[in-house]
């Protein structure tokens, strides 16, 4: 190419005179450059069909069938069962010992003495025996005031129990030196008054010290749980003359029978 370097310099110039030799070599120059670029392209062309890489041939398509296996699973071993465990020990029983039933002891039987009875009173009016004043001269005989003072107590409380048709009282003194100073009628029972029923109670009671009369008790009535309250009633209301031993006022136990009567 640079040898005919030259030659396409000097045909570029259009100022050049025409010279008929020189076309006549410019077109042998030109040929031969073409037959050369020919040889160079072909020479290319086989040395990059020789260098080219073996085409690789098609293989056909291979169609894969895929058959979907399940693993069959492990037999899954039932676990192994517990023992059971074994049963408790029975708690060993000790057998109670046997209790002897203390002997009973056998008290002597002691024999009390029969109880003494109470001192009843009863209703027996006492008429005190009048008591002649010893005899003085140029002076009249004198009575006591006591003896004056019993028979008017005793008119004066039959004429209330007649007169209101209440229960009587026909005593005005009691035995072992017991006696009223003060009492009261007790109040007929309205029920046994409409029904005309008659009868009697018998209280025993306690005497204080002061004459008062305490734990009252009926102990017997005829005919029973009529009279009673009335008669408990009244006699809680009585006075009597408290009794002494050796000047000391003492208590003591009495027993008073108040019999229900109408009047006629």
């Amino acid at each position: 190419l640079i040898v005919f370097m030259p030659s396409f310099a000097s045909f570029a110039q259009p100022d050049a005179p025409f010279n008929c030799t020189d076309d006549h070599t410019h077109t042998r120059l030109v040929a031969v450059f073409l037959l050369i670029v020919v040889v160079l392209v072909h020479i290319a062309l086989t040395w990059f069909i020789t260098n080219m890489p073996p085409a690789t041939p098609v293989k056909p398509i291979e169609i894969m069938e895929v058959v979907m296996v399940t693993q069959p699973k492990p037999a899954v071993k039932p676990a192994p069962k517990e023992p059971p465990p074994p049963p408790a020990p029975k708690p060993v029983v000790k057998p109670k010992p046997v209790v002897k039933p203390p002997k009973p002891i056998i008290k002597p039987v002691v024999k009390k003495p029969p109880p003494r009875p109470l001192p009843e009173l009863k209703e027996v009016v006492a008429i005190p025996k009048f008591v002649p004043a010893p005899v003085v001269k140029a002076a009249p005989p004198v009575v006591t005031q006591t003896a004056r003072a019993a028979p008017s107590a005793a008119s004066s409380t039959r004429a209330a129990s007649t007169a209101t048709g209440s229960g009587q009282d026909n005593s005005q003194s009691v035995v072992s030196g017991v006696a009223p100073i003060f009492s009261v009628p007790p109040k007929y029972p309205a029920r046994a008054l409409s029904r005309q029923i008659q009868g009697w109670v018998k209280i025993e009671f306690t005497i204080s010290t002061d004459g008062s009369v305490t734990n009252a008790t009926v102990v017997a009535a005829e005919p029973d749980s009529i009279f009673d309250e009335a008669a408990l009633t009244a006699i809680a209301k009585w006075k009597f003359k408290e009794k002494r031993v050796n000047g000391v006022a003492v208590t003591q136990r009495a027993v008073k029978k108040i019999t229900f009567t109408i009047a006629q």
